[in-house]
């Protein structure tokens, strides 16, 4: 399961599109955007949002829709979730189902990260951090971290994490995006894409993934953010994501939320547990398996126009 900058970067196709509708003719104008933040206020927001979970953040009411596509059939399949998160990589995930409980858990602490699913694969994905680079994209189901970037649980990416940026962009609407580039070999790409809302509380509203030929490998949606328990967090309650390659989705609605300070960064509940045998575990980030990247003109383009661009802020 794998789920413009302006110019000539443009040719990277940055194709994820949010359709907002025109207003029914005689019906009431949307609101002008507010002015553009400054850039470094714009990342100390949602920072800041993140830092602001101090106790591990914990639902158990989340209701979640999935459509995995595999071996040529299509699973469609209704999950009762329980997160668990502490940053800045404290996360449990588990997905249950009514035969099968834990049929998915997405799981990290800060030293490494894996992925169970019972599933029709009874399978064990594990890795450490340390292993993973932007530039090496592997196949494996619901990758931990990109459900914290998609679920809004994430800082954006700063120093140290292989990734230069942020280049901002505007598309004149709502959105102020924030791209992230990473080199790789003689071609510079757009890793990954922040759509930040430009009206409060200016948090991510789409997240992007791409693949170092430009392909999307996943976009969220993030809706109705809330504050948690009457504090100054705000978490998404809806969250839709798509990996177009597989077309497998995930749409996650979130219920009640609230800080557990009992629950520990030390606690079992951030460490591997499964019944999965230990030969059913399969080590991630030793070897790629990222396609081929084509040597595209329009990839090697976009990418000297984002130097550029990169260069001026």
């Amino acid at each position: 399961m794998v789920w413009s900058p302006r110019g000539g970067a443009s040719a990277l196709a940055l194709s994820l599109v949010l359709v907002a509708g025109c207003p029914p003719r005689g019906g009431p104008v949307p609101p002008a955007p507010p002015p553009l933040l400054p850039i470094g206020q714009a990342v100390a927001i949602v920072d800041e949002n993140v830092a602001g979970i101090t106790q591990t953040l914990a639902g158990g009411a989340i209701d979640v829709n999935a459509v995995f596509h595999e071996a040529g059939t299509v699973r469609r399949s209704s999950f009762l979730g329980t997160l668990r998160f502490l940053p800045p990589r404290h996360l449990y995930l588990e997905l249950n189902l009514v035969a099968e409980p834990a049929a998915i858990v997405v799981g990290s602490n800060d030293e490494t990260f894996w992925v169970a699913v019972k599933l029709g694969r009874d399978e064990l994905w594990w890795g450490r951090w340390s292993d993973l680079t932007p530039d090496r994209a592997h196949r494996m189901p619901l990758s931990p971290d990109m459900m914290l970037a998609a679920m809004g649980l994430a800082p954006l990416p700063g120093p140290g994490e292989g990734l230069r940026g942020p280049v901002p962009q505007t598309d004149d609407g709502q959105y102020y995006k924030l791209l992230y580039l990473v080199s790789s070999k003689d071609v510079v790409w757009i890793q990954r894409e922040y759509w930040l809302d430009r009206f409060p509380p200016y948090l991510p509203r789409a997240v992007v993934f791409r693949l170092p030929d430009g392909r999307v490998h996943m976009r969220s949606r993030l809706d109705r953010y809330e504050r948690v328990a009457g504090s100054g967090v705000y978490v998404a309650r809806q969250i839709d994501v798509h990996w177009p390659v597989s077309d497998d989705r995930l749409s996650m609605r979130m219920g009640g939320l609230s800080f557990k300070p009992d629950i520990k960064a030390d606690s079992r509940a951030y460490q591997i547990r499964t019944t999965i045998p230990r030969d059913r575990w399969i080590r991630v980030g030793d070897e790629p398996t990222t396609e081929p990247v084509p040597a595209a003109a329009g990839s090697a383009a976009g990418g000297a126009d984002a130097e550029q661009e990169l260069a001026r802020h």
